[in-house]
């Protein structure tokens, strides 16, 4: 049986390497942004291409920013770490959250994941629709109200935050005067938007640390997995978040490796009473 100092040895050799799959991501979403302002640019009518554009990097685009958080951009490699930092502030730029303010605020969340009173993401906890539906809505205020109560900035981050939210009033001040329809624009923007990030916060802060109640380091998240070829394509579209209790045990693993990292110490993992949801699971023999 994999021991404690298995598991770590595992996770560090996971975390060492440069996560370009990453930077990937983001200049991908950052493409398909592009493609989108320059529809609205030029476009005066309603257009489903950016609509859904924007919907999928509003959706995407928080995993750059997530890894950028925990610095699993660079990994082992500080000379690279100015890379991570850009990924992080371009990634928070286009979903308008200054990654400064969400670094810490999403550190506090680790620190206390599932605190009733000190985890800054239990407001994404729901227990019924109504309450669901008020958490998606609260959401990006989310991430000015801690900008707003949190005490701890350092000097440099408060200069930093301050820049990052002009930019990001600013860029969106300007595309208003220069888009071939405003009105188009706001639609196109807000609605996507919502949209992008209500299957992020369901998938990526919701139902991963939902009944958000449990607060042992193992117990904290679920994984969740299908049955042979379906969980590599269920896990590519979920970004891997399936796999979230790999993040929260060692979250300096960037995200495409937490599969990868899960499957290495499964057994481990069970053991140690990590919640687990199979889909569509086969009983096993000695289970009949």
């Amino acid at each position: 049986m994999m021991d404690r100092q298995s598991a770590q040895a595992i996770a560090i050799e996971q975390a060492k390497p440069m996560g370009w799959l990453t930077v990937a991501l983001c200049v991908a979403c950052a493409t398909v942004y592009a493609v989108a302002i320059w529809i609205l640019l030029t476009t005066a009518t309603w257009s489903w291409i950016a609509f859904a554009a924007m919907t999928f990097v509003a959706y995407a685009i928080y995993t750059p920013l997530h890894d950028a958080v925990h610095g699993a951009v660079s990994g082992g490699h500080r000379q690279w770490r100015w890379l991570n930092e850009c990924v992080g502030m371009i990634s928070g730029h286009i979903l308008g959250i200054p990654f400064y303010s969400h670094r810490r605020e999403h550190l506090e969340h680790h620190r206390h994941t599932n605190h009733s009173e000190r985890d800054p993401d239990i407001a994404y906890s729901a227990h019924s629709p109504r309450q669901w539906l008020k958490m998606l809505f609260r959401a990006l205020p989310l991430q000015y109200e801690f900008i707003a109560r949190f005490d701890d900035f350092s000097d440099s981050d408060r200069r930093a935050i301050r820049w990052e939210i002009a930019l990001i009033v600013l860029s969106r001040a300007v595309l208003l005067l220069v888009v071939a329809d405003p009105l188009i624009t706001v639609a196109t923007i807000v609605t996507a938007h919502f949209l992008g990030n209500a299957i992020l916060v369901s998938l990526f802060a919701w139902v991963v640390h939902h009944p958000h109640t449990e607060t042992a380091r193992f117990q904290q998240t679920t994984i969740y997995r299908l049955e042979g070829v379906f969980d590599p394509i269920i896990t590519a579209l979920w970004l891997h978040q399936n796999y979230h209790a790999i993040h929260h045990l060692y979250p300096k693993v960037p995200f495409f490796r937490y599969r990868r990292t899960y499957l290495a110490m499964q057994d481990y993992l069970k053991a140690q009473g990590v919640p687990h949801f199979n889909w569509w699971a086969r009983p096993r023999a000695n289970d009949a």
